[in-house]
């Protein structure tokens, strides 16, 4: 099991994990509801997208990408801990890692 995509957006985790289903990759979303939790944004619950077979995770990796770059205008998903970034952020605002360009 490998996490592939992190976000406190569901829809936008939902929307990965059913391009992932839909390229044959088993996966599934941990924390799907927990980011409800407290009502509070915390990263360590926020709904993260996981495959199941570790061989997958170059394929996922690569779909998850593409869809990033056409899809979300100019934001970037950090490399380390796979948190979305807005176009003008030059670190992650998560783990502060900074962007490979």
């Amino acid at each position: 099991m490998k996490e592939v995509f992190i976000n406190p957006d569901s829809a936008r985790v939902g929307l990965y994990k059913s391009l992932l289903v839909e390229a044959g990759i088993p996966c599934y979303v941990r924390n799907e509801t927990g980011n409800m939790i407290a009502g509070l944004p915390i990263p360590m619950f926020y709904p993260a997208l996981c495959i199941i077979n570790d061989a997958d995770l170059l394929r996922a990796k690569q779909i998850i990408d593409t869809q990033a770059e056409t899809a979300v205008g100019g934001e970037w998903i950090c490399p380390k801990c796979k948190s979305l970034n807005p176009s003008t952020f030059g670190s992650c605002w998560n783990c502060q890692a900074e962007r490979e360009l």
